[in-house]
C-alpha cells in the first residue's frame, strides 16, 4: 500500500547533480592551449597568433563539449542566466528553437575560451620564445 497523494505532495526530495561546467571549460582551454603550442612549433611565427589563426581551436572547443544530454541539461539548470546571456550575446534570439540550449552552452564556452586566450596567449608565446 502506497502513501496517500497528499503526503507524497508534501515530501521533499533531494537530488544530486554533477556540475560539469568547470570541467568543460578546463577541457576546452587545455585543447586550445595544445593547439596553440602545436601552432607555435610548426609555424614559428614572429608574433603571438590571433585566436582565429590557430588551426584546430574550433575542433578543440567542440571536443570539450559534454557528450551526454544530461550534462548539458544540468549545466542549463544550474546556470540558466549565464547560458541565456551567452545565447543573446551571439545575436541569437529564438530560445524556443530545438537545440538552443546546446547553442547557448557552446556560445558560453567559446566566449570563455576567447577571453582566456586574449589574456594568456601573449604569455605563452613569450615563454615559447624564451625556450
Amino acid at each position: 500500500m502506497g502513501l496517500p497523494q497528499t503526503m507524497l505532495a508534501l515530501m521533499k526530495r533531494t537530488i544530486e547533480v554533477n556540475d560539469t561546467l568547470e570541467e568543460t571549460l578546463g577541457f576546452a582551454v587545455a585543447g586550445v592551449k595544445a593547439r596553440l603550442l602545436e601552432h607555435l612549433e610548426w609555424k614559428a611565427p614572429g608574433d603571438a597568433p590571433e585566436f582565429g589563426d590557430v588551426e584546430g581551436v574550433d575542433r578543440a572547443i567542440v571536443e570539450a563539449m559534454p557528450t551526454g544530454a544530461r550534462d548539458a541539461e544540468t549545466i542549463m539548470f544550474l546556470y540558466p542566466d549565464k547560458m541565456r546571456q551567452a545565447f543573446q550575446d551571439e545575436g541569437l534570439e529564438d530560445m524556443g528553437a530545438e537545440g538552443w540550449e546546446t547553442a547557448a552552452l557552446l556560445a558560453f564556452v567559446v566566449h570563455y575560451v576567447k577571453d582566456w586566450y586574449r589574456r594568456e596567449a601573449p604569455r605563452i608565446f613569450e615563454d615559447w620564445q624564451d625556450c
